[in-house]
């Protein structure tokens, strides 16, 4: 399906997430009888995805690559060792993806449910419009642990911020899990996002600001239908990503 375009998948799949107290890798949880990392492989396969997929590990990596193997999917793995961060697994993954025009980013936990159509409507939006960075987002009002897409006066994006700053938002949008960028831009500006101060991490929203500052403004392109995305944090969303993956099932929008 992306014949059309020159692009390389990243998959960050290296969340332990304390919070769900199974003890197993985020992308092991099953949804439905099916492990999150297989369904993504799946999201991938139907979108003509077989060459150009990384997938950044750092936790359950023998686990997850021997979930992986009775797929028959072959992605390059990357083990980010000592994880500090969506941007530093990004980072990794870049080392062993290739030169391809645009890069998809997605994390692995979130991306399940996401339909094929939507990651090429996404994709294609991406291309068209020439930005550097273009962010999947949707109004969820009740993510706000998150932080919510920051925007100026004139409506461009140039941050995230916290559920304290956001209060008296109408509209809360947060980014849902996939990001497209520039491979070129990406590369020359990965290694520019700063440590946050409270968990030591490098996140790849900071790319935001620095793509602000330079006037190269992300896009935005927001889902249609809010049941193909959920963080999957805690056993409480993990059963919401269940419940909404039914409603898919039953055509719910």
């Amino acid at each position: 399906m992306f014949n059309q375009y020159d692009i390389q998948v990243i998959v960050l799949a290296g969340g332990k997430s304390k919070r769900m107290l199974t003890g197993n890798s985020k992308v092991l949880q099953e949804i439905n009888g099916e492990a999150i990392i297989k369904r993504d492989l799946k999201l991938l396969d139907q979108l003509g995805f077989t060459e150009n997929t990384v997938i950044v590990l750092s936790f359950d990596n023998e686990k997850i690559k021997q979930e992986i193997a009775t797929t028959g999917y072959r992605p390059i793995f990357v083990d980010q060792g000592i994880p500090l961060g969506t941007a530093h697994a990004v980072k990794m993954g870049l080392s062993s993806s290739g030169n391809s025009e645009t890069t998809l980013v997605l994390y692995g936990d979130d991306s399940s449910l996401f339909k094929p159509q939507t990651i090429i409507d996404f994709v294609k939006f991406h291309v068209d419009s020439g930005s550097a960075m273009t962010l999947l987002t949707v109004t969820q009002n009740d993510i706000n642990y998150l932080g919510y897409i920051k925007r100026n006066s004139a409506g461009q994006i140039v941050g995230i911020d916290g559920p304290s700053d956001t209060v008296n938002l109408l509209e809360k949008e947060t980014v849902c899990g996939a990001f497209c960028f520039s491979t070129t831009w990406l590369r020359s500006h990965i290694t520019k996002i700063k440590k946050n101060d409270f968990n030591g991490e490098y996140p790849l929203p900071g790319l935001i600001p620095l793509a602000a500052l330079e006037r190269k403004y992300p896009k935005s392109f927001k889902l249609k239908n809010h049941f193909e995305w959920t963080s999957v944090n805690t056993p409480e969303e993990l059963e919401r990503a269940r419940n909404y993956q039914n409603m898919l099932l039953h055509g719910k929008n």
